[in-house]
């Protein structure tokens, strides 16, 4: 892997993590509305044994409508989502095998084809869309039954209730995740299908995937000259792996290296090297362009830790850059130091 295919790959994991956390915005809002509504009724409930099981059984159809309407509002935000980010995909495969994407009618279709073959634990995005409520509305009876073997009161058990909002919003952001995941690595296909001419083999990737799990770690690096031969992403909710092709560039590039801009010329070192001309930057200002060595696997968090501000702002923003160069450095007495791994992280919850 190149060091512009390692950028590329950084910029294009975070800009799907975007896109996956806008597309359940609404859902997770419609769903606290849903669980405070749902603590109401419970806290009205009669006090007395008998009475109360009987009116909650009453409710419980009004629960289930309750929460059906974060449910809708999902199934109606994330395909639109991964419609409008398919097309900017097939930019990213692409740019990755150095070739030219005309937006044509058929890569076009390609697009919608690969939305439509993204996946969620092996499902269809409407299969799983029908178990979303059912899943919430069995959060919710667990808390309610437990309430009532033990004696809780109609507060105590609104109160439990509360903490399972997380469970069912951080469902929709996995969900949301791993849909945008499965959509991103069908659409790349779609492309490289119709490029197969330039590809000489398929390596799977976890390396830029900065929460990746052990299925996923002991897969790194696996080259196979047939795509068929690796497993294809999303192995499980939350994965941001993938699998992508390799050209023969990446066998000629020699030494990994980054390549950042500096507004003051640094010294030529051993593993820097500094271009001769100035280049234009990101702003219109003209910058020094130097290339450095690395040594070892390109993680997320150690690219970015590795680059100069200039590069973690065009990646991050301003604000997450400025954020994950303090959670790297610590405070001394107050916040400890963070990993690279976990700075970014916490950055780009």
């Amino acid at each position: 892997m190149t060091e512009k295919q390692a950028f590329a790959i950084i910029s294009n994991v975070l800009r799907l993590e975007g896109v996956a956390r806008r597309a359940a915005i609404d859902s997770n809002k419609q769903l606290r509305i849903a669980f405070r509504t749902i603590r109401e009724l419970i806290a009205g409930l009669p006090e007395g044994s008998v009475e109360r099981r009987l009116a909650y059984t009453q409710q419980r159809e009004i629960i289930e409508a309750v929460l059906s309407q974060p449910t809708n509002v999902l199934s109606r935000d994330l395909p639109m989502s991964l419609i409008e980010e398919a097309p900017q995909q097939i930019v990213f495969a692409s740019n990755y095998i150095g070739a030219t994407a005309v937006q044509t009618n058929a890569l076009q279709a390609a697009a919608l084809a690969a939305v439509d073959k993204a996946r969620v634990l092996d499902k269809p995005l409407v299969d799983i869309f029908k178990v979303v409520t059912k899943t919430n509305v069995r959060r919710v009876n667990r808390v309610v039954e437990q309430g009532f073997l033990e004696g809780w009161t109609n507060d105590k058990i609104a109160r439990e209730l509360t903490g399972k909002v997380l469970g069912a919003t951080g469902q929709n952001r996995a969900i949301a995740r791993t849909a945008v995941m499965s959509m991103s690595q069908q659409t790349h296909n779609e492309f490289w299908n119709a490029n197969n001419e330039v590809i000489e083999g398929w390596v799977f990737d976890a390396s830029m995937d900065y929460r990746v799990c052990p299925i996923c770690a002991r897969l790194d690096g696996d080259k196979k000259k047939k795509r068929s031969k690796l497993p294809t992403p999303p192995l499980h909710p939350n994965c941001r792996c993938m699998v992508l092709p390799e050209t023969g560039i990446e066998t000629d590039t020699g030494d990994r290296s980054i390549v950042e801009l500096y507004e003051k010329k640094p010294a030529e070192t051993k593993g820097v090297r500094v271009y001769k001309q100035k280049v234009k930057g990101p702003d219109g200002k003209k910058y020094w362009k130097v290339a450095k060595d690395v040594d070892g696997d390109i993680t997320m968090g150690g690219f970015i830790n590795r680059a100069n501000n200039i590069t973690q702002e065009s990646v991050l923003g301003k604000g997450r850059a400025k954020r994950f160069r303090a959670l790297v450095k610590g405070t001394p007495g107050s916040q400890a130091p963070l990993s690279p791994e976990d700075a970014l992280i916490r950055v780009t919850k």
